[in-house]
């Protein structure tokens, strides 16, 4: 049943397709909290470099959980996902990830109080 259901959601070069309009399709949107602060305290290449390891994080799972991103806003990334269980998955996932990351530059873990700035 997964591989059958997996195949429908992705094109035959394995890309993510968009989910069908109905009650299955479920949205995420993601914002850094606090971000603009960072921008402003931090140095570019310290923020960029989050910024990237950030973006990353997030399209990786995203696609591990079939979600197809449909855009991005500044540091937010709009996605659509087929089920509302591979939403939450993906969401529970991004968030541990971002939490538990060890490679997030020196000068940002410095910048939050407490704990990293980067939050779901």
């Amino acid at each position: 049943h997964w591989r059958r259901h997996a195949r429908l959601q992705r094109s035959l070069l394995g890309h993510v397709l968009p989910p069908a309009a109905g009650d299955k399709a479920t949205l995420v949107i993601t914002d850094v909290q606090g971000s603009s602060k960072l921008w402003e305290v931090l140095p570019a290449i310290v923020v960029e470099a989050s910024m990237k390891l950030h973006d990353n994080l997030i399209r990786r799972l995203a696609q591990d959980h079939a979600g197809y991103e449909f855009g991005t806003e500044g540091d937010s990334f709009l996605l659509c996902f087929h089920t509302p269980a591979a939403a939450v998955r993906f969401s529970a996932q991004l968030q541990e990830a971002l939490l538990l990351c060890t490679t997030w530059p020196a000068e940002l873990q410095v910048a939050g109080s407490p704990g990293l700035p980067l939050h779901l």
